[in-house]
């Protein structure tokens, strides 16, 4: 079964970043701030749009993602957590786009993913009739979750207490792993989070 539909990604940048003891979206990756690199990946594939939805110090990154091809908006309940934030970017998609084909739970933290990835992740989306697709290497799920449209408002109706784990645990059966490389496993918490990752870009 193959479908068609507008995919956007909301790009997850309103956390405080407590464990890397500064902004870690700031920190430099090959000399790219590590938020236009995952910006940059989503406006290099082949998308139709993307929100980044900051919270924490937004004037930090506003500077950074104002000059790109995206919309940003504020989550004033950022300290809800991820869940919180990813609903005020679906929120806003469905407020342009009402009956969009897919979202893209992209966390602003993982530095490596490429438009590749994010293409070869729609692409298998669209040829399959999953509801969730998301990345796996040597048996590990990466990121980004793609979330069909037809779930956003399940997405919405989620609690506070709850998370997108039990969102996908309900939809197990409707999800679809898409084989990636290892830069999808990559996100940055710490420091020697970021020395691993500049270790795997430059072995690239």
């Amino acid at each position: 079964m193959g479908r068609t539909g507008i995919v956007w990604a909301v790009v997850l940048a309103a956390g405080a970043s407590t464990r890397m003891g500064c902004n870690k979206l700031l920190a430099p990756l090959d000399g790219i701030p590590i938020i236009r690199r995952v910006v940059g990946a989503c406006t290099s594939s082949s998308i139709d749009g993307t929100v980044v939805v900051l919270g924490c110090r937004p004037d930090q990154l506003i500077p950074l993602v104002r000059d790109e091809e995206v919309d940003w908006v504020v989550n004033e309940d950022w300290e809800r957590g991820m869940l919180s934030t990813f609903q005020r970017g679906v929120r806003h998609v469905l407020t342009h786009i009402p009956e969009p084909g897919a979202v893209l739970m992209v966390l602003g933290d993982v530095p490596l993913i490429d438009a590749a990835c994010i293409d070869t992740l729609v692409a298998a989306w669209y040829k399959s009739d999953a509801l969730l697709a998301v990345p796996v290497h040597e048996g590990r799920r990466g990121h980004p979750l793609l979330v069909d449209g037809s779930l956003l408002d399940e997405v919405i109706e989620l609690g506070e207490k709850e998370s997108m784990r039990d969102l996908t645990g309900r939809h197990v059966d409707d999800l679809l792993e898409v084989e990636l490389p290892q830069s999808t496993l990559v996100d940055v918490d710490y420091p020697k989070d970021l020395e691993r990752a500049e270790g795997l870009a430059r072995s690239e």
